[in-house]
């Protein structure tokens, strides 16, 4: 039979929930003309915007950041 205490050593805590990471929260994509694509030589870039600041420069044109030839077009980010 086990005890009290080991069967409350062996209860495993449910894991914590993540913290909201309020930094990884964007308000829009926008095209940065002036960079180039540092994978396939492409323009524009994406850049992240929150609260009007640049917060994220991927330096991947649309289609390397999102994986899909949809976003080709700077309107589809």
């Amino acid at each position: 039979m086990m005890s009290s205490r080991s069967r409350k050593a062996r209860a495993k805590p449910a894991p914590a929930a993540p913290p909201a990471d309020d930094e990884t929260t964007l308000d829009a994509f926008q095209p940065d003309y002036g960079a180039t694509c540092e994978v396939c030589g492409a323009s524009p870039c994406v850049t992240g915007i929150r609260d009007g600041c640049v917060v994220y420069q991927s330096g991947m044109c649309g289609v390397c950041t999102f994986g899909t030839a949809d976003a080709l077009d700077p309107a589809d980010w």
